[in-house]
């Protein structure tokens, strides 16, 4: 089984890229899959599926909460957090996230392609021991218009305080960057820009990285392509459920006025730096 990881901070276009690489990859795009069966918070709130059920009623996801066990739960909720990135796992945490792992080969088959969006680093250390055939795909945002979303609530998402997107941004992406570098993972980083400006130029690399040919799933337009034959994407932006019959790439910063955060944007462009922003 194969396994494209997209990690990065919240509020980067990884729903919407999700959909486009699962698209031209014939994959399994399933959401924020560990997010949801590792965080207590999430399973108990059961956020909808992208076909609009909940996960306990949905044909594919219904039988998942059987392998749960609450008390293994608690314990993933409280390790499975960015600042314990470094920590070495324990027998729990490793049998509780392989359990996921066969669950999800069983489901879809040794052979399949899988997309999870969770975007935590804190899931890598999980995928390592996992010893899955994983790619990291590194997704960034420009860290103005990140921020600028968080301030935004939508539907059954929260939004955060300037300070709290930026906090959101920096862990995220920075401890992905060194987490990945540091085990030698199979690591890409993608602009969501750059995406958003010529998506079949970006999906072609990380295809040819894998030896695979991009598959013609353009419909009209250069930006738009078929949906994917998969639509159970778990948890993740809820617009998600704007893309049943295409997925339309759009540019947000070109749609609205830019933003002006005054003396603290001078930040933003200090921790966007590295990432060349």
């Amino acid at each position: 089984m194969k396994l494209y990881y997209i990690a990065g901070a919240s509020r980067s276009g990884s729903t919407v890229f999700a959909q486009a690489l699962s698209s031209v990859l014939d994959a399994y795009n399933i959401g924020e899959y560990f997010l949801n069966y590792c965080n207590e918070k999430m399973y108990i709130g059961e956020l909808p599926c992208s076909c609009g059920s909940k996960p306990s009623v949905c044909p594919i996801w219904r039988e998942e909460g059987n392998h749960i066990d609450v008390n293994d739960l608690k314990v993933l909720s409280k390790k499975s957090r960015m600042r314990n990135i470094f920590f070495k796992l324990t027998k729990t945490e490793r049998d509780y996230f392989k359990k996921l792992i066969e669950n999800l080969s069983y489901k879809f088959g040794n052979e399949s392609i899988i997309i999870e969006t969770s975007k935590s680093p804190a899931f890598l250390r999980y995928l390592l021991s996992s010893k899955i055939n994983l790619t990291v795909i590194h997704l960034t945002r420009n860290p103005y218009d990140s921020v600028n979303s968080w301030l935004i609530k939508k539907k059954y998402l929260d939004s955060k305080s300037f300070w709290g997107g930026v906090h959101d941004w920096f862990m995220m992406n920075y401890l992905t960057f060194i987490y990945s570098k540091l085990k030698k993972l199979d690591y890409v980083r993608v602009k969501y820009e750059n995406f958003c400006e010529d998506p079949k130029e970006v999906l072609s690399y990380i295809l040819k990285r894998d030896c695979k040919d991009l598959k013609d799933k353009y419909i009209t337009k250069r930006n738009v392509f078929e949906s994917p034959h998969f639509n159970h994407a778990l948890a993740g932006n809820p617009s998600k459920f704007d893309s049943v019959e295409n997925i339309t790439i759009k540019n947000s910063r070109r749609q609205k006025k830019p933003v002006d955060f005054g003396i603290k944007g001078l930040f933003l462009k200090f921790i966007g730096l590295p990432f060349r922003y």
